[in-house]
């Protein structure tokens, strides 16, 4: 893989590159945490139920089928990032401070989280592809700068929690605003990188797509986000259910954050220890031992607890996805190949749990509906196994340029 070589044209920044990168996703994941744990509760008390929140959420994540790709290719031909990330920004803000707090039906809520998916599902694809050519050969290292976004996350999610449950909905879609707008002013502050390019990227993408690793791979991270997204959508209605409220639930998202810290923190030894391969495999296990957990709760205190299970079930995952997706991808197809393995992994995935978990909750009840998310979580973990067999390995479409 060719190696990219900084801009020297580019302004000097105050800070190191990386720290940029780290600003970015504390503020954009920052934004997420203030409010897309409370969205379903919002549908709820807005009365709908669960099959039609189901559908709500799988509209959500299948516009990353076609809002990754798209801008991921964009990002690879054209090399619009710090303008394209801005763009998608700006577009977010829009939709929930203009348009999400003024809807109430199903129609025009489907509507406008539609668009809402349309600018926000692609920004971490195109960051994370920056991030791992800011790293060059130390990509191990992305978690740490990831880490940053759970950081973010879990402090937003839980002062969230406690000021929608005296102010009401209003204040996520303001604190959403504010964070983004910060996202948007240091992005563009970000520094300039050549980044590698394709001469033939319809070819590449051909090569990317007939190779079996990568196809077994995709398949894999469509299990592990489809018994995530299962459980995730649905645990703080179940939560709700069982005497849970708002601020408790935003308790629950802070532990789950924290979880992710060390996780993200020491990922760089995970992956050197076990490559990415058995990372993946680690995680998938943890999530289907995740799903019994959520299984066995009746006290809703203990969601606490059980989110503790995250880190390892998520942020492991992530990073070693990331990593695992660069080192497969042609040279200048990075971003397309990290768009691609974001909408298999939040786009398919995601809706598929969210409309099996739509379609299930209220006929055989969460605890059943939690368990068939562990068994759909062990299947990710087969397939990541296949993915690492030896006959996999020799179809890699680049040199291996980790740690």
């Amino acid at each position: 893989m060719s190696t990219p070589v900084l801009d020297t044209k580019s302004k000097i920044s105050l800070l190191p590159k990386q720290t940029y990168l780290a600003i970015i996703y504390f503020f954009y994941f920052a934004a997420k945490g203030t409010l897309e744990p409370y969205l379903n509760l919002f549908y709820l008390k807005l009365g709908l139920d669960t099959y039609h929140i189901g559908i709500i959420a799988a509209v959500s994540t299948l516009t990353i089928l076609v809002a990754n790709p798209i801008w991921g290719a964009i990002d690879d031909i054209f090399h619009f990032h710090k303008r394209l990330v801005a763009v998608l920004m700006v577009g977010t803000i829009v939709v929930v401070t203009l348009l999400l707090p003024n809807v109430n039906t199903f129609i025009p809520l489907a509507a406008v989280i539609l668009c809402y998916g349309l600018f926000m599902t692609p920004i971490v694809p195109l960051v994370d592809n920056v991030a791992v050519i800011f790293l060059k050969t130390n990509r191990y290292n992305y978690g740490k700068l990831r880490l940053w976004g759970a950081v973010g996350y879990g402090l937003a999610a839980l002062s969230a929690g406690a000021l929608i449950q005296k102010a009401g909905m209003r204040f996520a879609f303001l604190g959403f605003g504010l964070l983004m707008a910060v996202g948007v002013l240091i992005n563009l502050r970000l520094p300039s990188t050549s980044i590698p390019k394709t001469q033939t990227y319809i070819s590449d993408l051909r090569k990317l797509f007939i190779n079996r690793r990568w196809i077994v791979f995709l398949a894999g991270m469509f299990f592990a986000e489809f018994a995530l997204s299962i459980m995730m959508n649905y645990f703080i209605i179940y939560l709700y259910g069982i005497g849970g409220g708002e601020g408790l639930f935003g308790l629950s998202i802070l532990a789950a954050s924290i979880s992710e810290i060390p996780f993200f923190f020491f990922s760089p030894i995970m992956l050197q220890k076990f490559k990415p391969q058995g990372v993946l495999m680690i995680s998938c296990l943890a999530i289907s031992i995740r799903g019994l957990v959520y299984s066995s709760i009746r006290d809703p205190r203990l969601a606490i607890a059980a989110q503790l299970f995250h880190g390892l079930s998520f942020s492991a995952l992530w990073a070693a996805a990331v990593n695992y997706t660069s080192e497969i991808a042609p040279p200048g197809l990075g971003a397309s190949a990290q768009a691609v393995m974001g909408a298999t992994f939040s786009g398919l995935g995601a809706a598929a749990g969210a409309l099996l978990g739509g379609s299930l909750y209220g006929g055989i009840g969460p605890i059943a509906l939690f368990q068939i998310a562990s068994g759909i979580a062990f299947i990710g973990f087969l397939l990541f196994w296949v993915s690492s067999l030896h006959i996999f390995q020799k179809e890699s479409s680049t040199e291996h340029v980790g740690p």
